[in-house]
């Protein structure tokens, strides 16, 4: 995964072609704590997703492509507002 801030992020799984998931508009006021809460919501949307082979726990493209979609619509949220403040 390589953030791209206003752009979004490029999701890069072995053997696949890289996915640019785009970023959310928004009118950013500040960018502070803005990574942060993007990894944050990365994280908690790809652990909570149900493996696909449950024998193995590999999440699938389709899971992280969720993840890291749900990842920059909370990333443009935080930066509408003045410093790190929860969404």
């Amino acid at each position: 995964m390589v953030k791209l801030g206003g752009v979004g992020c490029v999701l890069a799984v072995p053997g696949e072609a890289p996915v640019l998931i785009a970023a959310h508009p928004a009118r950013a006021t500040d960018t502070t704590g803005a990574g942060d809460a993007f990894c944050g919501a990365f994280m908690s949307r790809w652990l909570a997703a149900p493996a696909a082979d449950p024998t193995t726990a590999d999440p699938t493209t389709a899971d992280l492509t969720a993840a890291a979609e749900f990842a920059v619509q909370v990333a443009a949220t935080v930066v509408t507002r003045f410093g790190a403040r929860p969404v």
